[in-house]
Protein backbone atom coordinates (compact mmCIF):
# COMPACT_ATOMS: atom_id res chain seq x y z
CA UNK A 1 0.00 0.00 0.00
CA UNK A 2 1.21 3.48 -0.74
CA UNK A 3 1.98 5.45 2.34
CA UNK A 4 0.13 8.72 2.51
CA UNK A 5 1.97 11.84 3.55
CA UNK A 6 0.43 13.28 6.66
CA UNK A 7 0.36 17.00 7.43
CA UNK A 8 2.56 16.49 10.47
CA UNK A 9 5.43 15.19 8.31
CA UNK A 10 7.77 18.04 7.20
CA UNK A 11 10.47 18.04 4.53
CA UNK A 12 14.13 18.40 5.58
CA UNK A 13 15.44 21.87 4.83
CA UNK A 14 18.94 21.91 3.23
CA UNK A 15 21.31 24.73 4.22
CA UNK A 16 21.69 27.41 1.63
CA UNK A 17 25.29 27.57 0.31
CA UNK A 18 26.54 30.67 -1.43
CA UNK A 19 27.66 29.67 -4.88
CA UNK A 20 30.85 31.30 -6.22
CA UNK A 21 30.30 33.86 -8.90
CA UNK A 22 32.07 33.89 -12.23
CA UNK A 23 34.32 36.66 -10.92
CA UNK A 24 35.29 34.50 -7.91
CA UNK A 25 36.15 31.56 -10.13
CA UNK A 26 38.10 33.69 -12.61
CA UNK A 27 40.11 35.31 -9.82
CA UNK A 28 40.78 31.92 -8.26
CA UNK A 29 42.02 30.43 -11.52
CA UNK A 30 44.30 33.41 -12.15
CA UNK A 31 45.74 33.13 -8.64
CA UNK A 32 46.37 29.41 -9.08
CA UNK A 33 48.25 29.94 -12.35
CA UNK A 34 50.36 32.86 -11.12
CA UNK A 35 50.97 31.28 -7.70
CA UNK A 36 52.18 28.01 -9.24
CA UNK A 37 54.52 29.86 -11.59
CA UNK A 38 55.82 32.00 -8.71
CA UNK A 39 56.67 28.90 -6.67
CA UNK A 40 58.44 27.41 -9.69
CA UNK A 41 60.56 30.54 -10.19
CA UNK A 42 61.29 30.62 -6.45
CA UNK A 43 62.60 27.07 -6.58
CA UNK A 44 64.87 28.07 -9.46
CA UNK A 45 66.21 30.97 -7.38
CA UNK A 46 66.82 28.67 -4.43
CA UNK A 47 68.82 26.35 -6.67
CA UNK A 48 71.02 29.30 -7.67
CA UNK A 49 72.12 29.86 -4.07
CA UNK A 50 74.70 27.07 -4.14
CA UNK A 51 76.21 28.57 -7.30
CA UNK A 52 76.35 31.99 -5.66
CA UNK A 53 78.09 30.53 -2.61
CA UNK A 54 80.79 29.14 -4.91
CA UNK A 55 81.51 32.52 -6.50
CA UNK A 56 83.92 33.50 -3.71
CA UNK A 57 85.93 30.39 -4.46
CA UNK A 58 86.01 31.25 -8.16
CA UNK A 59 87.03 34.82 -7.33
CA UNK A 60 89.93 33.38 -5.33
CA UNK A 61 90.79 31.11 -8.27
CA UNK A 62 90.88 34.07 -10.66
CA UNK A 63 93.23 35.91 -8.32
CA UNK A 64 95.46 32.86 -7.82
CA UNK A 65 95.70 32.18 -11.55
CA UNK A 66 96.45 35.84 -12.26
CA UNK A 67 99.21 35.98 -9.64
CA UNK A 68 100.77 32.69 -10.76
CA UNK A 69 100.89 33.79 -14.38
CA UNK A 70 102.20 37.20 -13.35
CA UNK A 71 104.98 35.59 -11.29
CA UNK A 72 106.05 33.43 -14.24
CA UNK A 73 106.02 36.45 -16.54
CA UNK A 74 108.05 38.56 -14.11
CA UNK A 75 110.71 35.88 -13.71
CA UNK A 76 111.05 35.58 -17.49
CA UNK A 77 111.23 39.36 -17.81
CA UNK A 78 113.92 39.52 -15.14
CA UNK A 79 116.04 37.08 -17.13
CA UNK A 80 116.00 39.51 -20.06
CA UNK A 81 116.66 42.57 -17.93
CA UNK A 82 120.11 44.04 -18.74
CA UNK A 83 120.66 45.22 -15.16
CA UNK A 84 120.00 41.74 -13.80
CA UNK A 85 122.29 40.22 -16.40
CA UNK A 86 125.02 42.68 -15.48
CA UNK A 87 124.52 41.97 -11.77
CA UNK A 88 124.83 38.22 -12.36
CA UNK A 89 127.98 38.78 -14.41
CA UNK A 90 129.61 40.61 -11.50
CA UNK A 91 128.18 38.33 -8.76
CA UNK A 92 128.56 34.62 -9.29
CA UNK A 93 126.20 33.82 -6.40
CA UNK A 94 123.44 36.17 -7.55
CA UNK A 95 120.86 33.44 -8.25
CA UNK A 96 121.56 31.87 -4.84
CA UNK A 97 120.85 35.14 -3.03
CA UNK A 98 117.51 35.61 -1.28
CA UNK A 99 114.82 37.85 -2.70
CA UNK A 100 115.18 40.13 0.35
CA UNK A 101 118.89 40.62 -0.36
CA UNK A 102 118.27 41.23 -4.05
CA UNK A 103 115.77 43.98 -3.20
CA UNK A 104 118.65 46.06 -1.84
CA UNK A 105 121.18 45.00 -4.49
CA UNK A 106 122.58 47.65 -6.84
CA UNK A 107 124.26 47.52 -10.22
CA UNK A 108 127.03 49.91 -11.25
CA UNK A 109 125.88 51.54 -14.44
CA UNK A 110 128.78 53.90 -15.11
CA UNK A 111 131.95 55.26 -13.50
CA UNK A 112 133.31 58.71 -14.35
CA UNK A 113 136.65 60.17 -13.18
CA UNK A 114 136.99 63.96 -13.04
CA UNK A 115 140.43 65.54 -13.75
CA UNK A 116 141.98 68.05 -11.35
CA UNK A 117 142.67 71.58 -12.59
CA UNK A 118 146.43 72.63 -12.73
CA UNK A 119 147.77 74.82 -9.93
CA UNK A 120 148.61 78.48 -10.69
CA UNK A 121 152.20 78.86 -11.82
CA UNK A 122 154.39 81.26 -9.89
CA UNK A 123 157.73 82.63 -11.10
CA UNK A 124 160.66 80.86 -9.39
CA UNK A 125 162.25 84.05 -8.13
CA UNK A 126 158.95 85.24 -6.72
CA UNK A 127 158.17 81.81 -5.21
CA UNK A 128 161.48 81.59 -3.32
CA UNK A 129 161.49 85.15 -2.03
CA UNK A 130 157.78 85.61 -1.18
CA UNK A 131 157.57 86.74 2.44
CA UNK A 132 154.98 88.03 4.84
CA UNK A 133 155.16 91.43 6.41
CA UNK A 134 157.08 89.87 9.38
CA UNK A 135 159.65 88.34 7.10
CA UNK A 136 158.24 84.75 7.22
CA UNK A 137 158.04 82.75 3.99
CA UNK A 138 154.59 82.19 2.50
CA UNK A 139 153.12 78.67 2.40
CA UNK A 140 152.56 77.23 -1.08
CA UNK A 141 149.00 77.72 -2.43
CA UNK A 142 146.79 74.55 -2.61
CA UNK A 143 145.43 73.39 -5.99
CA UNK A 144 142.10 74.86 -6.99
CA UNK A 145 140.40 71.38 -7.44
CA UNK A 146 141.12 67.70 -6.88
CA UNK A 147 140.35 64.61 -9.00
CA UNK A 148 137.15 62.55 -8.12
CA UNK A 149 135.43 59.30 -9.21
CA UNK A 150 131.66 59.48 -9.80
CA UNK A 151 129.83 56.11 -9.74
CA UNK A 152 126.21 55.71 -10.89
CA UNK A 153 124.44 52.63 -9.44
CA UNK A 154 120.80 51.53 -9.77
CA UNK A 155 118.73 48.74 -8.21
CA UNK A 156 117.40 45.69 -10.01
CA UNK A 157 113.86 46.91 -10.62
CA UNK A 158 112.50 43.54 -11.72
CA UNK A 159 112.95 42.02 -8.25
CA UNK A 160 110.33 44.22 -6.55
CA UNK A 161 107.35 42.93 -8.63
CA UNK A 162 108.50 39.36 -7.95
CA UNK A 163 108.49 40.04 -4.20
CA UNK A 164 105.00 41.58 -4.45
CA UNK A 165 103.67 38.56 -6.36
CA UNK A 166 105.08 36.20 -3.73
CA UNK A 167 103.29 38.23 -1.07
CA UNK A 168 99.95 37.99 -2.89
CA UNK A 169 100.44 34.25 -3.31
CA UNK A 170 100.85 34.01 0.47
CA UNK A 171 97.18 34.85 1.16
CA UNK A 172 95.73 31.97 3.18
CA UNK A 173 92.09 32.71 2.27
CA UNK A 174 92.81 32.86 -1.47
CA UNK A 175 94.81 29.63 -1.44
CA UNK A 176 92.25 27.79 0.68
CA UNK A 177 89.28 28.86 -1.45
CA UNK A 178 91.15 27.95 -4.64
CA UNK A 179 91.61 24.40 -3.35
CA UNK A 180 87.82 24.19 -2.84
CA UNK A 181 87.05 24.82 -6.51
CA UNK A 182 87.89 21.36 -7.80
CA UNK A 183 90.07 18.34 -7.16
CA UNK A 184 92.45 19.46 -9.91
CA UNK A 185 93.23 22.77 -8.24
CA UNK A 186 93.20 21.11 -4.84
CA UNK A 187 96.05 18.75 -5.70
CA UNK A 188 97.92 21.21 -7.93
CA UNK A 189 97.95 24.02 -5.37
CA UNK A 190 98.82 21.61 -2.56
CA UNK A 191 101.90 20.43 -4.45
CA UNK A 192 102.92 24.03 -5.23
CA UNK A 193 102.59 25.32 -1.67
CA UNK A 194 104.28 22.19 -0.31
CA UNK A 195 107.24 22.78 -2.64
CA UNK A 196 107.43 26.45 -1.64
CA UNK A 197 107.34 25.68 2.07
CA UNK A 198 109.92 22.89 1.71
CA UNK A 199 112.37 25.25 0.02
CA UNK A 200 111.85 27.95 2.64
CA UNK A 201 112.24 25.58 5.62
CA UNK A 202 115.29 23.92 4.09
CA UNK A 203 117.02 27.28 3.57
CA UNK A 204 116.08 28.32 7.07
CA UNK A 205 117.74 25.24 8.54
CA UNK A 206 120.95 25.39 6.49
CA UNK A 207 121.38 29.16 6.04
CA UNK A 208 119.76 30.51 9.22
CA UNK A 209 117.97 33.02 6.99
CA UNK A 210 115.12 33.73 9.41
CA UNK A 211 114.89 33.59 13.17
CA UNK A 212 111.68 32.14 14.58
CA UNK A 213 108.89 30.10 13.03
CA UNK A 214 108.06 30.66 9.39
CA UNK A 215 104.37 29.84 9.75
CA UNK A 216 102.16 32.57 11.18
CA UNK A 217 100.95 31.37 14.60
CA UNK A 218 97.35 30.98 15.81
CA UNK A 219 95.71 30.67 12.40
CA UNK A 220 92.12 29.40 12.37
CA UNK A 221 91.57 26.38 10.15
CA UNK A 222 88.45 27.12 8.10
CA UNK A 223 88.31 23.75 6.32
CA UNK A 224 90.19 20.50 5.82
CA UNK A 225 91.90 22.12 2.81
CA UNK A 226 93.20 25.06 4.82
CA UNK A 227 96.54 26.50 3.63
CA UNK A 228 98.43 28.30 6.42
CA UNK A 229 100.16 31.57 5.61
CA UNK A 230 103.93 32.06 5.98
CA UNK A 231 105.67 35.04 7.51
CA UNK A 232 106.16 37.34 4.53
CA UNK A 233 109.59 38.53 5.72
CA UNK A 234 110.68 34.94 6.27
CA UNK A 235 109.43 33.97 2.83
CA UNK A 236 111.50 36.68 1.13
CA UNK A 237 114.59 35.96 3.24
CA UNK A 238 114.48 32.19 2.78
CA UNK A 239 113.58 31.92 -0.92
CA UNK A 240 116.37 32.46 -3.41
CA UNK A 241 115.97 33.66 -6.96
CA UNK A 242 116.65 30.13 -8.18
CA UNK A 243 113.86 28.82 -5.90
CA UNK A 244 111.44 31.38 -7.30
CA UNK A 245 112.39 30.39 -10.83
CA UNK A 246 111.48 26.80 -10.06
CA UNK A 247 108.23 27.77 -8.36
CA UNK A 248 107.20 30.07 -11.19
CA UNK A 249 107.42 27.28 -13.77
CA UNK A 250 105.93 24.54 -11.59
CA UNK A 251 102.41 23.43 -12.61
CA UNK A 252 101.17 26.63 -14.16
CA UNK A 253 97.34 26.81 -13.96
CA UNK A 254 95.55 25.53 -17.03
CA UNK A 255 92.00 26.01 -18.32
CA UNK A 256 89.53 23.83 -20.11
CA UNK A 257 88.10 25.03 -23.42
CA UNK A 258 84.98 26.86 -22.09
CA UNK A 259 87.21 28.91 -19.79
CA UNK A 260 89.40 30.34 -22.53
CA UNK A 261 87.07 33.33 -22.88
CA UNK A 262 86.28 36.06 -20.39
CA UNK A 263 84.60 33.73 -17.88
CA UNK A 264 86.36 31.80 -15.14
CA UNK A 265 83.95 29.84 -12.97
CA UNK A 266 80.76 27.82 -13.07
CA UNK A 267 77.72 28.67 -15.15
CA UNK A 268 74.14 28.14 -14.03
CA UNK A 269 72.50 24.89 -15.12
CA UNK A 270 69.04 25.83 -13.78
CA UNK A 271 66.83 26.15 -16.85
CA UNK A 272 63.05 26.53 -16.82
CA UNK A 273 61.87 26.33 -20.39
CA UNK A 274 65.26 27.64 -21.55
CA UNK A 275 64.40 31.18 -20.40
CA UNK A 276 67.19 31.60 -17.84
CA UNK A 277 70.55 32.74 -19.24
CA UNK A 278 73.69 30.80 -18.36
CA UNK A 279 75.33 33.75 -16.65
CA UNK A 280 74.60 33.52 -12.92
CA UNK A 281 74.08 37.23 -12.37
CA UNK A 282 71.72 37.75 -15.30
CA UNK A 283 69.85 34.55 -14.47
CA UNK A 284 69.24 35.89 -10.94
CA UNK A 285 68.15 39.33 -12.20
CA UNK A 286 65.77 37.91 -14.81
CA UNK A 287 64.28 35.38 -12.39
CA UNK A 288 63.62 38.04 -9.75
CA UNK A 289 62.05 40.45 -12.25
CA UNK A 290 59.75 37.69 -13.50
CA UNK A 291 58.95 36.78 -9.91
CA UNK A 292 58.06 40.39 -9.13
CA UNK A 293 55.70 40.64 -12.12
CA UNK A 294 54.05 37.34 -11.22
CA UNK A 295 53.55 38.45 -7.63
CA UNK A 296 52.00 41.71 -8.81
CA UNK A 297 49.65 39.66 -11.01
CA UNK A 298 48.81 37.39 -8.07
CA UNK A 299 48.24 40.36 -5.76
CA UNK A 300 45.92 42.05 -8.26
CA UNK A 301 43.60 39.03 -8.42
CA UNK A 302 43.81 38.56 -4.64
CA UNK A 303 42.39 42.07 -4.28
CA UNK A 304 39.74 41.22 -6.88
CA UNK A 305 38.73 38.09 -4.97
CA UNK A 306 38.72 39.94 -1.64
CA UNK A 307 36.06 42.35 -2.99
CA UNK A 308 33.55 39.49 -3.17
CA UNK A 309 30.87 39.46 -0.48
CA UNK A 310 31.43 35.71 0.01
CA UNK A 311 35.26 35.79 0.33
CA UNK A 312 36.66 33.20 0.72
CA UNK A 313 34.02 31.76 -1.59
CA UNK A 314 33.59 27.98 -1.68
CA UNK A 315 34.94 26.29 -4.77
CA UNK A 316 37.84 28.75 -5.04
CA UNK A 317 41.46 28.30 -4.00
CA UNK A 318 40.96 30.65 -1.05
CA UNK A 319 37.94 28.72 0.19
CA UNK A 320 39.65 25.34 -0.23
CA UNK A 321 42.77 26.33 1.73
CA UNK A 322 40.79 28.00 4.53
CA UNK A 323 38.99 24.79 5.62
CA UNK A 324 41.69 23.81 8.15
CA UNK A 325 44.62 25.38 9.92
CA UNK A 326 47.09 23.03 8.23
CA UNK A 327 46.03 23.92 4.69
CA UNK A 328 45.89 27.59 5.62
CA UNK A 329 49.43 27.37 7.02
CA UNK A 330 50.62 25.73 3.79
CA UNK A 331 49.00 28.50 1.77
CA UNK A 332 50.74 31.17 3.86
CA UNK A 333 54.09 29.40 3.55
CA UNK A 334 53.69 29.19 -0.24
CA UNK A 335 53.20 32.96 -0.39
CA UNK A 336 56.32 33.43 1.76
CA UNK A 337 58.56 31.25 -0.49
CA UNK A 338 59.25 33.95 -3.18
CA UNK A 339 60.35 36.46 -0.54
CA UNK A 340 62.60 33.87 1.13
CA UNK A 341 64.20 32.87 -2.16
CA UNK A 342 64.93 36.48 -3.14
CA UNK A 343 66.45 37.37 0.24
CA UNK A 344 68.63 34.25 0.27
CA UNK A 345 69.95 34.99 -3.23
CA UNK A 346 70.79 38.54 -2.16
CA UNK A 347 72.58 37.21 0.93
CA UNK A 348 74.55 34.61 -1.03
CA UNK A 349 75.58 37.06 -3.76
CA UNK A 350 76.48 39.98 -1.49
CA UNK A 351 80.15 41.04 -1.67
CA UNK A 352 80.86 38.62 -4.53
CA UNK A 353 79.84 41.02 -7.30
CA UNK A 354 80.60 44.64 -8.06
CA UNK A 355 78.80 47.41 -6.19
CA UNK A 356 76.55 48.10 -9.19
CA UNK A 357 75.52 44.44 -9.50
CA UNK A 358 74.89 44.17 -5.76
CA UNK A 359 72.69 47.28 -5.85
CA UNK A 360 70.69 45.85 -8.78
CA UNK A 361 70.07 42.63 -6.85
CA UNK A 362 69.06 44.66 -3.80
CA UNK A 363 66.55 46.67 -5.85
CA UNK A 364 65.01 43.45 -7.18
CA UNK A 365 64.69 42.10 -3.65
CA UNK A 366 63.04 45.31 -2.44
CA UNK A 367 60.48 45.08 -5.25
CA UNK A 368 59.61 41.53 -4.22
CA UNK A 369 59.38 42.62 -0.57
CA UNK A 370 56.90 45.33 -1.58
CA UNK A 371 54.81 42.86 -3.61
CA UNK A 372 54.80 40.36 -0.73
CA UNK A 373 53.60 42.84 1.89
CA UNK A 374 50.94 44.24 -0.43
CA UNK A 375 49.48 40.72 -0.76
CA UNK A 376 49.69 40.15 2.99
CA UNK A 377 47.97 43.47 3.68
CA UNK A 378 44.94 42.50 1.57
CA UNK A 379 44.63 39.04 3.16
CA UNK A 380 44.99 40.28 6.75
CA UNK A 381 42.43 43.04 6.18
CA UNK A 382 39.90 40.33 5.25
CA UNK A 383 40.88 38.29 8.35
CA UNK A 384 41.82 35.41 6.10
CA UNK A 385 44.53 34.13 8.47
CA UNK A 386 42.52 34.81 11.64
CA UNK A 387 42.17 31.11 12.48
CA UNK A 388 45.98 30.77 12.72
CA UNK A 389 46.19 33.19 15.65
Amino acid sequence: MRKERTPCMTEEVMPVVDEPTKVDLAASEACVRSGSFAVLISVALLLLISSWREQRNYAALRRYVSDRLALASMVDRAEDDPFWQKYKASNAEAESMSIADLLSATVVVSTTETKSAPAHKVAPSTHHHAQTARGEPLAPSPPTSVGAVVTVAVGVDEIKPIADALGRLNDSDVLTRTRLVSNFYNFSLFRWTDKRNFMAYRNQIFNKCFAGGLEIPNQVRTSDRFVPAIQNDGLLKCLTFKNVQELAKMELPTFVTPQLGDHVGSRTDVQLGEFLPHDLYWASILAQLLLFLIMVHFGAFVREAALSAHFPAPGTVFGAFSRSRLTLLIFGAAIFVPLLASVLVLWASWATESIFHSVCLLVCTLLIVWAFFSIQLVLWRTSYFKSLI
